[in-house]
């Protein structure tokens, strides 16, 4: 694994795209929801910049701290990811049907 950014590790030949979302396919076996969950903390300031996060059935919704802090194209390439979004005071991530088992690895990163 390498570093992108030098913040999340995610495996290069899994990346997408950066520019628009295409993070590839959402239900991709070659990356793990715990992969694809430290990633995303990374990206997003890590687990000091996360006050909550919680889901709906195909976005991971993160309030944080400090919306300076998220690596919104980062976020894009990463494995899955088909959108972000900021709305309603949170950074909401789409995965698809993903998102449910992903925001369980997150709240496993977070210790919560």
């Amino acid at each position: 694994m390498d570093r992108d950014r030098g913040r999340g590790a995610v495996p290069r030949a899994a990346r997408g795209t950066a520019r628009g979302g295409g993070g590839g396919d959402v239900n991709d076996p070659g990356v793990s929801d715990e992969e694809i969950a430290r990633a995303l903390v990374a990206l997003v300031g890590g687990v000091g910049n996360i006050e909550a996060v919680t889901s709906c059935a195909v976005r991971v919704r993160f309030v944080l701290r400090d919306f300076g802090a998220v690596d919104e194209d980062g976020v894009r390439g990463v494995p899955g990811v088909v959108m972000v979004a900021r709305q309603a005071g949170q950074f909401q991530v789409v995965l698809g049907g993903r998102a449910i088992p992903v925001l369980r690895a997150v709240r496993g990163v977070l210790g919560a």
